[in-house]
């Protein structure tokens, strides 16, 4: 049993090596944070920026869709990479650990919290407004906004409340065409194991496209002089080997 205990432990709090990563991650992520709250007076070269349209169809954004005001961008350092630190998301392994550990609504509201705290608004520090916090204790495990590290506001003129954020979920029923007939439901993987340069907490679907156009792509590469029952043999090994199910 004290064997078991250990065990369990050491899932929890991780090795020796990941809880260093976790700390320097966190580490970077406050200063990132620190430097994004000072006005643009102070801040080296500090911009104003708005996110886009176009940023916030781009996957390797992860803050873009949750911060729908104006934040100061520091010269050298962008607030989404404080973002993505903040919840260990530059670490793939740590990224696929957070995907599978939490369930949907916890990893939206844990997205908005560490965008919305690393992104000051423009010429002032900001905090997120109260019920932001309320959403991740609420959805979350109780260390969850612990580990975090984020404090909230109650000055609703000064806090800033973003938007919501949808996450997707661990099993998407399947969209694709390449393995139809073959597929139901997708086991989908954390997005940075899929592909490094995406962000981590991608929206339904996006990580499910990835992964779609890496089977089509191999598929493509069956000789199509093979027989029809070769092809379709090819085409569900492919499958088989790159689409993951869901564990019942």
């Amino acid at each position: 049993q004290a064997a078991n205990r250990g065990r369990t432990a050491a899932r929890r709090t991780g090795t020796p090596n990941t809880r260093l990563r976790r700390h320097n991650n966190r580490m970077r992520a406050a200063v990132i944070l620190a430097l994004a709250a000072l006005p643009p007076a102070r801040a080296s070269a500090a911009t104003c920026h708005t996110y886009t349209p176009a940023e916030q169809a781009d996957a390797t954004l992860m803050c873009a869709s949750a911060v729908d005001y104006d934040f100061a961008v520091p010269a050298g350092f962008h607030p989404d990479e404080a973002a993505i630190a903040l919840v260990n998301g530059d670490d793939a392994a740590e990224s696929a650990r957070l995907h599978a550990s939490l369930d949907t609504p916890c990893k939206a509201a844990l997205k908005k919290l560490a965008c919305l705290s690393t992104h000051a608004t423009c010429g002032a520090t900001s905090s997120p407004c109260q019920a932001t916090c309320d959403a991740v204790s609420a959805a979350c495990p109780a260390h969850v906004l612990t580990d975090l590290g984020v404090t909230c506001s109650t000055d609703t003129a000064t806090c800033v409340s973003g938007q919501d954020v949808v996450v997707g979920a661990v099993t998407e029923a399947y969209e694709g065409t390449a393995c139809a007939g073959l597929v139901t439901d997708i086991a989908v993987p954390a997005g940075p194991l899929v592909d490094p340069t995406i962000a981590p907490l991608q929206p339904p679907s996006v990580v499910q496209a990835l992964v779609e156009a890496r089977v089509q792509a191999l598929q493509a590469q069956i000789p199509t002089w093979a027989s029809a029952t070769c092809q379709r043999a090819a085409r569900a090994a492919v499958c088989a080997r790159h689409v993951s199910l869901p564990i019942n």
